[in-house]
């Protein structure tokens, strides 16, 4: 028994490898359904990437190679990668416009532009509520680090005693 068709109208993320990320991207680059990806195939599709702002990424353009072949995106070794690596430097080289980039990262950041970017970065730091405050320290603008409080001996807490006391000059 055959596999069925793929449905004309099937989302990008239909293709193997091809992911929520990936699918934002190619949306942004005007790429909205897996039948318009077929038939552009890899190097069009990421001609219209790079032409749409989206950074060039070696192992992006890979995915999508490998998805189209319905293949795993990490079955791309040896010589055809490097055939691969070719063919996306020259997509690069023709179609990737720096000076285009770096204005768009900056009307992303000011928020001129209505997509946001591609995708949010990562952080080591855990993500912290809008609302929660974050004191910093003057001198070198980075997060202040605060002494830890410890009860007093006698067992009272802060708001059971007066208000404090100030020392004599």
């Amino acid at each position: 028994m055959d596999a069925p068709d793929p449905d004309p109208a099937d989302p990008v993320t239909a293709i193997r490898n091809i992911g929520p990320a990936t699918a934002a991207e190619l949306a942004r680059a005007g790429i909205a359904t897996a039948d318009e990806l077929r038939a552009l195939g890899t190097d069009a599709a990421y001609a219209r990437l790079l032409e749409a702002g989206t950074r060039p990424h070696f192992i992006a353009y890979y995915v999508i190679e490998m998805g189209l072949q319905g293949r795993s995106w990490n079955d791309c070794k040896g010589s055809e990668k490097v055939d691969l690596r070719a063919r996306f430097d020259r997509l690069v080289a023709t179609h990737h416009d720096i000076d285009r980039a770096a204005l768009e990262r900056i009307l992303d950041q000011i928020g001129v532009r209505r997509t946001p970017p591609a995708r949010p970065r990562a952080s080591a730091e855990p993500a912290r509520k809008r609302d929660q405050a974050v004191p910093v320290s003057r001198a070198t603008s980075r997060p202040a680090r605060q002494a830890p409080t410890l009860p007093p001996e006698d067992g009272s807490r802060p708001e059971d005693r007066g208000p404090k006391e100030s020392a004599p000059d």
